[in-house]
Parts: C-alpha cells; structure tokens; sequence
C-alpha cells in the first residue's frame, strides 16, 4: 500500500509461520535464537553493507505455542529500504534464509552468536528477573535452564538450523507487507 511521508522510503516485511514437530525445548529455543541473530548478521551484511539498500534490516527467529496445543516457528524481517529496492530486497532475503536451509549459516557465525549467548547467560545468572524466568520456566515444562542451558547451547549444530529454515519455506504460510510512499 502507498502512504504520504516525509522521508521518501519503503517498509517492507516478510512473516512466515511453520508448524513444529516438538512442544517447548530448549533445544528449539535455543536454535531459533542462534538463527535468528544469523539472519540478522547476514541481512545487515548483505542488504545495508553490499547493496546499500537500506540503512538496517531486523530479523527474528521464534518456537512458539499457538495457544491450541500446537508449536510453531515464526520468522520475522522488516527493514526500510530503498523504495527502488524493495522488491530486489524480498528476493535477497528469501534466497538468504534458502542457503541456510541447504547450507546452514557462516560457521563464524555460529561461533559469535553462541559465545554471545553464553556470556549473556553467564551475566544474567545474578539477576532476578532470569531466576524468576528460570523457575516458571521450569514450573510449566519442567524445563531445568539453569543446569540445561549451556550443554544444550553447544549441541546446537547447523542441522538444527537448516531444519528450521526448511520447515518455514516448506510450510508456504507466509505474508509480505510492503508500504511504498505516494
């Protein structure tokens, strides 16, 4: 849709949805964490640095409860870009989440996003907010995050994310919104 603004841009956004074979785990939190920072790496790289179409580009990965006793994955990527480039844009990041699916992603970014994970994990273990999550955690999935957290972290394997990312282009539910300026 076209809209009247001030700084001529283009907002564009692809959402997509999938089911998940598993309830909540920590596993599949933990990878669709991995890849969404990934995506995130390789968005900014790509989109804003190589072709210096958009000044950032945001990207998320989710396992979710549908709230009818089914899991899913969400992906999520919006970014203002140019309005030239919008289309090229949505092409760029489906091709992008495509490599990861045959590929899995950079193993330089694995390697950042893990120990970023870890060191955050690390610094929250004194805080009480990350308790109080840890315990209702643990409570509703009886999900052990303190003692889970950092074995699960390094088991991750590019598999994992390759699973996700073909689980979502597999499922075709998916919805692109695009505002244009007039």
């Amino acid at each position: 849709y076209k809209t009247k603004m001030e700084q001529p841009q283009a907002l564009a956004m692809l959402l997509m949805h999938a089911p998940a074979k598993n309830k909540k785990n920590l596993k599949d939190e933990l990878a669709t964490s991995i890849l969404g920072q990934a995506m995130q790496m390789t968005y900014t790289k790509v989109i804003r640095e190589e072709m210096s179409a958009s000044y950032g580009v945001g990207a998320s990965v989710s396992h979710y409860d549908g709230h009818d006793g089914k899991w899913r994955y969400q992906f999520g990527v919006e970014g203002n870009v140019k309005p030239e480039m919008y289309d090229t844009c949505l092409v760029v990041i489906r091709q992008e989440l495509e490599k990861v699916a045959k590929d899995g992603i950079p193993a330089e970014y694995m390697q950042r996003v893990k120990e970023y994970m870890q060191k955050s994990f690390q610094e929250q273990q004194n805080k009480n907010n990350a308790w109080l999550s840890y315990l209702q955690t643990y409570n509703r999935f009886g999900i052990d995050v303190d003692k889970e957290f950092l074995p699960t972290l390094e088991k991750i394997s590019q598999n994992d994310l390759k699973r996700i990312a073909k689980a979502l282009l597999k499922s075709k539910n998916e919805i692109t919104v695009v505002m244009l300026p007039e």
